[in-house]
């Protein structure tokens, strides 16, 4: 399986949260305490990037990519540009995208999940 890189834009991300997947069994019981279970699994990596002043051509750059893409339907390789590692990732959610007038600059915000699975 091909995986496509996130593409090259003008600027790093100025903003990179990472946190785990909550992989934790939750039900709820009759009484109204809740039965925990941890899942056998690996736990993942949800990614949320925010990027500021960025140009037309990233806008026009990063909107081709996720119509391209499709929202959690294909997988794509991230490296985080602070700690170096790799991340095979899906698009979570859509892509905010918001213009600033003052400024003629773009800001985005996505986030992006580990499907989990190999990937190379």
């Amino acid at each position: 399986m091909s995986v496509t890189a996130w593409p090259t834009l003008s600027r790093t991300p100025t903003k990179v949260a990472q946190q785990k997947h909550d992989a934790t069994l939750r039900t709820p019981l009759d009484d109204g305490r809740q039965l925990t279970t941890s899942r056998a699994t690996t736990q993942r990596w949800n990614i949320h990037l925010s990027y500021e002043g960025m140009t037309a051509a990233d806008f026009t750059s990063l909107t081709a990519y996720e119509d391209a893409r499709g929202i959690g339907a294909e997988v794509l390789s991230y490296t985080n540009h602070v700690t170096a590692a790799t991340h095979y990732v899906t698009l979570a959610a859509p892509i905010s995208y918001n213009f600033d007038s003052d400024t003629q600059t773009w800001s985005f915000e996505c986030e992006l999940a580990e499907p989990g699975g190999t990937y190379s």
